[in-house]
């Protein structure tokens, strides 16, 4: 058996948690979960590449802004949000959420294929 991940202890919870951005975003965070959640989704995937999971968000969101908003002036102000949203987390460096998710996913594959040979 490999050996145990470092800071590999006790349960980790890869479930998606919608939209972290602390509340800055109102009602947008409402608008934009399942892009969040997709987004939490991806970089909780196995040596995902972050760039392709933030920009695959921005594709995600401006989809929302034009399936849910059909006056244009609506559909402009939702896709300036989603161009927000989208800076946001390409502009976090690595080391804050995606590093994090990374470690944290292959902790749980560690503990899983140590509970199956235990």
């Amino acid at each position: 058996m490999d050996k145990q991940p470092k800071d590999c202890q006790g349960t980790i919870d890869l479930s998606p948690n919608g939209c972290s951005s602390g509340g800055a975003g109102g009602m947008w965070d409402s608008v934009f979960i399942s892009a969040c959640n997709g987004h939490d989704l991806c970089y909780t995937t196995v040596n995902s590449d972050k760039g392709a999971c933030d920009l695959n968000f921005q594709v995600d969101m401006q989809a929302i802004c034009l399936s849910d908003y059909s006056h244009p002036t609506d559909q402009t102000v939702c896709m300036n949000f989603a161009n927000e949203y989208y800076s946001m987390v390409d502009l976090v460096p690595a080391s804050l959420f995606y590093e994090p998710a990374q470690a944290d996913v292959k902790c749980v594959i560690w503990q899983e294929l140590e509970a199956k040979v235990c």
